[in-house]
């Protein structure tokens, strides 16, 4: 623990066993949510825990035996200039068709159904390709940066649209009630659907993602290379100053 950045982490996603993590309240309202097959969300600043927490609580459900897919927004891209709604739509299926080589079904699936809207093959895709491929195991996808979706040239309406439908379709269709989603970004809820003249995005379970608080943030000491009373009090005098909040918190102690 005497190199710096040995303990303590700042910046980026904390591994599902990094020493420095601390959990929070939402860790186990999170785990609980999505294990009872609750639709939910994580939308808050950056720097918060998010990604990390989405790790973990990853990490937790698969203990369970619960499968999981992660795509992150992040990796298919923005650029005005070059960017489409076909083209985004296709690096939504490359980052789907990566998670457990559901590539091998999903590419002559989506050869097949050329006649379907954008969203329906999202849709149809998660039922026909992914949830057929596990069948009877429950399946959370976690969503992470959704807020790129915010600064697209196209409205992405249909999308946060499609994954309503996929959460009333389980009264239709007991496979989807296999399937839960977890959203994870930096937006407003009712920012997911913008057109007034479409029922705002009102499904799920907000996650609300807080500061450390004095008795967390403790935990933290064990990384000081100093006795225990000192850590102690420094680590106190750390939250004085941050209040708390995990990547200034994380940033001081190291």
């Amino acid at each position: 623990m005497g190199e710096e950045g040995s303990f303590y982490s700042v910046g980026g996603t904390l591994g599902a066993t990094a020493a420095s993590y601390i959990a929070r309240h939402s860790d186990e309202t999170l785990y609980q949510t999505l294990k009872g097959g609750e639709y939910c969300y994580v939308l808050t600043s950056r720097q918060m825990g998010k990604s990390s927490l989405m790790c973990r609580t990853r990490q937790r459900l698969v203990q369970d035996g619960v499968l999981t897919l992660t795509l992150d927004f992040g990796g298919i891209g923005k650029d005005a200039n070059s960017i489409t709604p076909e083209r985004w739509y296709n690096g939504l299926f490359t980052l789907l068709g990566n998670q457990r080589r559901l590539y091998e079904e999903l590419e002559p699936f989506l050869k097949n159904h050329p006649q379907l809207t954008l969203l329906q093959r999202w849709t149809e895709a998660l039922r026909h390709v992914v949830l057929a491929k596990f069948p009877q195991q429950p399946l959370v996808i976690f969503i992470d940066e959704i807020d790129v979706t915010q600064s697209l040239p196209f409205p992405m309406d249909d999308f946060f649209t499609g994954i309503r439908e996929c959460y009333n379709r389980r009264a239709e269709d007991v496979e989807f009630q296999r399937l839960t989603f977890c959203l994870l970004g930096v937006v407003s809820p009712c920012d997911l659907i913008k057109d007034a003249r479409v029922t705002p995005f009102n499904i799920g379970k907000n996650i609300y993602l807080s500061d450390f608080n004095a008795q967390e943030v403790l935990s933290l000491a064990q990384g000081l290379p100093c006795e225990p009373a000192l850590a102690s009090r420094l680590i106190q005098r750390v939250y004085y100053w941050t209040g708390g909040h995990p990547y200034l918190t994380q940033c001081f102690c190291r």
